[in-house]
Order: C-alpha cells, then structure tokens, then sequence
C-alpha cells in the first residue's frame, strides 16, 4: 500500500493446476454488484445483501460458522489445530475503539489525518468509518473540510475512511483473515485502492504483507510482499506471490487471508492458496520478516487511478489465529 506496484520492479506468476491449466477458484456467489449503483458508490451498506450477511454462497457461512475445538471460527481452506487470538465480527453498532484505530497516527481517534501515500487524494476521516448491520464500513467520499489535507499539505478534495490496530494488537506469525466486500468498478473489476494488509514500525525493514490490494477500477487485485532488498537500505522491493486479474475478476464479497510463517508467506483467496513468497525468493539477502506487525484496512483514492466516489468498502469481520 505504501509504493504502489507499478513503481516497483516486480516478480508476477500465474497460478496453474497441477494439469498446467489456469486455477480454479470458487465462486463469489454474492458479488453481482446487485444493489450497488454500478460504480460502487452508495455509502449506506444497503447494496450488500442487507449487510453483507444475508444471500451469500455457502463458503462464507461455512467459513463463519465452523466451530474449532474451542468453538471459535477456524481458517478458511486451512485446516490444522488454531488457537483464535484476535477477532472483531463487528457486530455492534459503532468501531470498538479498543482494538482498532480510525486514523493514519492521529494523535486522537477523532484527527483527521493525511495519507499513507503521495499518490493519495483524500484525507483519513474518522467520519468516514461506521459499524452497522453486522460490517465495518469504510467510505470515500467529497469533502471541503478544510483540516483534510493529502500528504504534502494541499487541500484534498476526497476524504475516506481507513481502521488499523497498531498500538491494541500487534503479532508475529500466524494466519490473518478478512471477509471483504470491494466496490465493483468498470466491468465490476474492484475499484480505487482498496487494501487489507499489515505493516511494521519500521517500514520498510519490518516488511509489509498485503493481503489484498486493488489496483484501480478496470485493473487487478494483488498480493504483495514488500521489503528492504538491500536489508538495511531502505529501498523497497516488492514480490507478487499472485496477481488476480484472472483470479479476482470482480468486487463484491470475498475472504482474503495470509499464512505468515518463519521464511514463508502464503497467500489465500476464498479459501484456495493462491500464491505464496519465501525467504528464498527475496533480493539483496532479505528474509521473510519477524518483526511484528499490526492490521490495517483502507479504501485509498489513489490520484493515479479513476477514482470513484461516493463508494464503500465492507468488512465482515477480521480474524487472526496461532498455532
């Protein structure tokens, strides 16, 4: 999320069946963009299935509701014995501010705060983020507010919405996942700059995995793994463990999740492992990161990139298990 992938020197690779055709994956079952406006906007979570919960395939009810021997919710498409250690089903009617923060480093949960990105053009608006009807909702939108600035200072004119848990739950290994809902775009390809990933204290030593990243209405959706290739440096590389534009042909509901493991980082698209990034395959003597890392999710507007607003992303829940 922090460089985006077209500046980088990267690595793609296809995914193929073991026959050597092209992978198949499950289908969304719920993502035919019904209810949305077709370009994604409408920010009241009402062209989700009423939420997001109701009217969807089988794989998502199955992945929320398989009890563990705990009788906590197991990983999707990994089996394996997993001990549930942080989950929010936003249930509630408000983010529980407990576990997440709505801003990029504010000094309060309610500052609005510049960018991640140079390439952004809207602020992060804690105004922007909002629980209801069972999801974590997350809006772009327009805004003349005048404390919304982009990272070099200048008014923006967008502002959206973004929830990261650094400083309430930070972890090492294991496997994170989020059942997300991304704004269909042109051709119902997912929108603007949407992400799930996680991040260190110290980028980009501390690595940062992107769980899902969308790279603009009409282009694809990725996983990243970016690093410090000169191991101290502070140049980033970036390695794609798998690229979705044949994977993730639309928006709508899906479950993105990463296995992260000592020297290995495996990534997961509704269930099926889709691509994966090892220790092996890094530049400049870098290895698959240790350090801890925190959560976040955000719909970016990236200048690069159409961007469409009003349009929302949601969040039906985000889950992280150990061994």
């Amino acid at each position: 999320m922090r460089t985006p992938a077209f500046m980088l020197s990267v690595t793609a690779a296809l995914l193929t069946s073991g026959c050597g055709g092209p992978l198949e994956l499950p289908g969304d079952g719920g993502s035919d963009g019904g209810g949305r406006d077709g370009g994604g906007s409408g920010s009241d979570g009402g062209g989700s299935d009423g939420g997001g919960r109701d009217g969807d395939s089988g794989i998502f009810d199955a992945a929320r509701d398989a009890p563990g021997s705990t009788g906590d919710p197991l990983p999707l498409g990994a089996p394996g014995s997993w001990t549930l250690r942080f989950d929010d089903e936003f249930n509630g009617d408000s983010l529980d501010l407990s576990k997440w923060k709505p801003n990029w480093f504010g000094s309060t949960d309610t500052s609005v705060t510049r960018p991640i990105n140079d390439l952004e053009v809207s602020c992060y608006d804690p105004a922007q983020v909002s629980v209801s009807g069972g999801t974590l909702k997350l809006v772009a939108a327009s805004t003349t507010n005048p404390a919304c600035l982009t990272k070099s200072g200048a008014r923006a004119d967008y502002a959206s919405g973004l929830v990261m848990s650094d400083g309430h739950y930070n972890f090492t290994y294991g496997f994170i996942e989020a059942r997300i809902w991304l704004p269909p775009g042109p051709g119902l390809t997912p929108q603007n700059w949407a992400a799930f990933w996680t991040d260190g204290n110290d980028w980009p030593v501390d690595g940062e995995i992107d769980v899902m990243e969308t790279l603009g209405g009409g282009s694809s959706t990725v996983w990243h793994y970016h690093y410090d290739s000169d191991t101290g440096s502070g140049v980033t590389s970036a390695q794609i463990g798998a690229t979705a534009s044949t994977l993730v042909a639309d928006g709508g509901w899906h479950v993105f999740a990463a296995d992260w493991e000592p020297e290995l980082i495996t990534f997961y698209y509704d269930g099926v492992a889709v691509g994966s990034v090892a220790s092996s395959g890094l530049s400049g003597g870098a290895r698959v990161t240790s350090s801890p890392q925190y959560v976040i999710l955000n719909l970016g507007l990236n200048g690069a990139y159409a961007v469409h607003v009003p349009a929302t992303m949601e969040v039906d829940y985000v889950r992280h298990w150990q061994h």
